[in-house]
């Protein structure tokens, strides 16, 4: 798990009137953002009577955010940019399971959460004067994979395998 408290996050902040002059410099607010959950567990069991079950979980749910919110502000080129380079959660459960009686099972799921955004925001009390180009970006990835790999056997054995993704 990747929680929402990891959050990537760069900030320009201004709680009162605030002058920032770069002249014809460029000013510019970026963050970056690269979150990899990975849940891998494997197991191997037998006997007369067997159970075995494993339920690995891979969630991202921690943002990247850029925000600008300076008072009056002159300068060459402004950016606000955020790139999230990679939002992977990766749930693979490896179970091998033999038996004359018994169960295996195995659920694995990998979550990227609506909270593992992207967000580049100039707050609208911000006065910006700029002699060059105005950029405000926001990009990024979102991959989820589970898959499972069980074998079992017996006189008498049971199975429930379920492998789920979802991005929001």
């Amino acid at each position: 798990l990747i929680s929402a408290t990891a959050i990537v996050e760069a900030m320009v902040d201004s709680t009162g009137p605030t002058v920032i002059d770069a002249g014809n410099g460029a000013l510019s607010v970026t963050a970056t953002g690269r979150n990899v959950a990975i849940a891998t567990p494997s197991t191997a069991g037998g006997g007369v009577i067997s159970i075995t079950a494993l339920t690995p979980t891979a969630t991202i749910q921690a943002g990247t955010r850029a925000t600008f919110s300076g008072g009056t502000t002159t300068s060459g080129d402004f950016t606000v940019a955020v790139t999230v380079l990679e939002n992977t959660a990766r749930a693979t459960a490896s179970l091998l399971n033999f038996a004359i009686g018994g169960g295996a099972g195995a659920i694995a799921d990998a979550e990227v959460t609506s909270a593992a955004d992207a967000k580049a925001v100039v707050a609208s009390s911000a006065n910006i004067t700029s002699s060059g180009a105005v950029s405000v970006t926001a990009a990024g990835t979102a991959t989820t994979t589970a898959s499972l790999d069980a074998t079992a056997g017996g006189a008498i054995t049971a199975g429930i395998y379920q492998a789920g993704t979802q991005i929001d």
